[in-house]
């Protein structure tokens, strides 16, 4: 009967509402966590004002995000039994050496240099941080993965199949998610990167210059080969001088006086 038509059309729509409600919270068709992860704290940067600096709420995120992306699905080749594990930058760092017939991108090759001579940076994990911070603000972030990407036999010795990076699905996603970074302006104080060993939180990088002295009435302590004030003397030139720093001072270059005056890059 009519009446029995109307209810069976009724009951066939209440049945999939909760399928269509289902699709819409649901990640994009063909997706990846870790993309979803990393969409969704891009969306929260571009809501913010420019430019972004270190300290920024979502700045620490962001970074762990696009590690996590870069971590995805890498091999550990030349490691015996788990040692020497490798990292990201173990396969930027070399990338130029493959390119054939293809133009390098200068910026680049200048951006893997000054990493891979930095002294401050002891392990592929600081490196590779250190590069993905001046990548971000030199917008060329997409650019070692471009090219990565054009040698397939190379993309197999890293990843895995079916990873972020080997994946044509999934790279496609990420180059577009990439290409929106671009869009956002990044001042971030690349020099400051002697803790990048240990953590992606950048301490304040503040240089202090101070006037012509004998002493300049601290006590330096050493933690991991990097200097480190424990004491300030009480009303010295040095307190007045740090009076806006928290208690405790990093310094990421030596101190030193000379007859001009001394000279010292502290990180709080």
């Amino acid at each position: 009967t009519r009446d029995d038509v109307m209810s069976v059309e009724h009951a066939g729509q209440h049945s999939l509402e909760p399928e269509v409600q289902m699709e819409r919270d649901s990640p994009s068709l063909g997706s990846h966590p870790l993309l979803d992860e990393l969409r969704g704290v891009l969306r929260r940067l571009k809501c913010t004002p420019q430019p972004i600096r270190d300290g920024h709420d979502h700045l620490v995120p962001f970074c762990e995000s696009l590690e996590a992306v870069f971590r995805s699905g890498l091999k550990h080749p030349n490691s015996w039994f788990g040692l020497n594990k490798q990292d990201y930058w173990a396969w930027i760092e070399p990338l130029q050496d493959y390119y054939f017939n293809e133009k390098q991108n200068p910026l680049l090759r200048d951006v893997v240099t000054a990493v891979a001579s930095s002294t401050k940076l002891r392990t592929l994990q600081a490196k590779g941080r250190c590069f993905l911070r001046i990548a971000l603000c030199q917008k060329l972030l997409s650019v070692p993965i471009e090219h990565l990407a054009k040698n397939e036999r190379l993309t197999n010795y890293w990843y895995h199949s079916g990873s972020i990076i080997s994946s044509p699905a999934l790279r496609e996603l990420l180059m577009g998610l990439l290409f929106e970074v671009t869009e956002l302006d990044f001042e971030l104080e690349v020099d400051n990167s002697s803790f990048l060993d240990e953590t992606w939180i950048i301490p304040v990088f503040l240089p202090r210059k101070l006037p012509p002295i004998k002493t300049l009435d601290m006590k330096v302590g050493y933690a991991d080969r990097r200097a480190v004030i424990v004491l300030v003397e009480k009303g010295s030139l040095a307190d007045k001088v740090c009076m806006k720093f928290p208690s405790r001072l990093y310094c990421t270059s030596p101190l030193y006086a000379t007859g001009r005056g001394g000279g010292g890059r502290c990180s709080g």
